[in-house]
């Protein structure tokens, strides 16, 4: 008789307990929270891509140089609200660039630039398309200014580098 006494108590005090506890279902809904379409979906992708690339010298057209190091990336897209106008992300994206430029028909001691940036931009994505993106990145070390021109194509399954080339601003 104890032991059903006591477990009639025991589970007495567990049903009060769980009664008790907080529920947001059962609490008004404040007007701050009353547009709000559950939890934003926040998607954060990371990766890199792999510098490798013969280019023509912008100043002296018959030279190359190669182009070898590595793009890093963070892309954190920010889903807007369905009863917004334009429906898409907001992006936030983070790149950083390590690279180096060599003289490659050089005889002697070759020139060797170093590309080292990195740089935050946001913008908006629509939902079905890309968003074309166009840096330029100084290359230091070299005897005449080069800058490296990249164009990336971002989506909301990454970036993806489209097209890279030497620019002289002198020439």
């Amino acid at each position: 008789m104890k032991n059903i006494l006591l477990a009639f108590v025991v589970s007495s005090v567990l049903l009060f307990l769980i009664g008790c506890e907080d529920s947001s279902m059962n609490n008004p809904v404040s007007a701050e929270l009353s547009n709000h379409v559950g939890k934003p979906n926040n998607n954060t992708l990371r990766g890199s891509i792999t510098l490798e690339h013969k280019l023509g010298d912008p100043v002296r057209r018959s030279d190359y140089y190669l182009l070898s190091g590595k793009i890093n990336y963070t892309q954190v897209l920010n889903r807007r609200s369905p009863q917004t106008v334009a429906a898409g992300y907001d992006v936030y994206l983070n790149i950083s660039v390590d690279a180096t430029l060599k003289d490659i028909l050089s005889n002697l001691e070759p020139n060797i630039g170093e590309i080292k940036s990195e740089s935050e931009d946001r913008f908006f994505l629509n939902t079905n398309g890309n968003y074309i993106l166009v840096k330029s990145y100084q290359v230091n070390g070299l005897p005449e200014r080069i800058e490296l021109i990249c164009t990336f194509a971002v989506t909301a399954e990454g970036m993806k580098l489209e097209s890279v080339v030497l620019n002289s601003p002198v020439v």
